[in-house]
């Protein structure tokens, strides 16, 4: 994302000249803002992830998912009980999971349908998926970290639910 010195000063009001122009930007280097602007989206972020979390509906039947993913590698399960599963969980929860996978990983997380942000999901509530938990955790702590090393734009579907980032391109030696 790029925020001109234009999209600034509509957030802040005022004007510039032309000559004042190459002042403001070099300031601009100099200042805190970046920092202060990684605060602003950080908070936008945390505060959606609260949001998300409070309309969360907690597990009338745990049982009804413990284990579903069991313990074979996460990337081997297949598409149709990825898209099968999610979904089931999805209508009890409201809790939209996704799978993605780069080559032989994969990694299950939240998206939010409204925003398109992927979140890490919660250690606890994917534990339980596996089996590893007998239950799935506060619905405080299903929803993780925001995932930060690739966005919804770069995944492509290739089912409910299930998702594929290109294969990172072999580097020369």
């Amino acid at each position: 994302m790029v925020v001109s010195v234009a999209d600034l000063l509509a957030m802040v009001g005022g004007s510039l000249t032309r000559a004042e122009l190459g002042r403001v930007r070099q300031a601009i280097r100099r200042s805190s803002i970046g920092e202060v602007l990684g605060d602003v989206v950080f908070g936008v972020i945390t505060a959606r992830q609260r949001e998300l979390t409070t309309q969360l509906r907690p597990l009338t039947d745990p049982d009804a998912f413990a284990g579903r993913l069991g313990r074979e590698l996460l990337s081997s399960v297949t598409g149709e009980r990825i898209g099968r599963l999610f979904a089931e969980i999805e209508e009890a929860t409201g809790l939209s999971l996704i799978r993605v996978c780069c080559s032989e990983a994969a990694r299950l997380c939240v998206r939010d349908a409204d925003t398109g942000r992927l979140f890490d999901l919660g250690d606890i509530f994917e534990s339980w998926l596996h089996g590893d938990m007998p239950i799935p955790g506060p619905t405080a702590l299903w929803i993780g970290e925001p995932v930060d090393d690739f966005t919804g734009d770069e995944l492509t579907p290739t089912g409910p639910h299930d998702y594929r980032l290109p294969d990172p391109v072999p580097s020369r030696d």
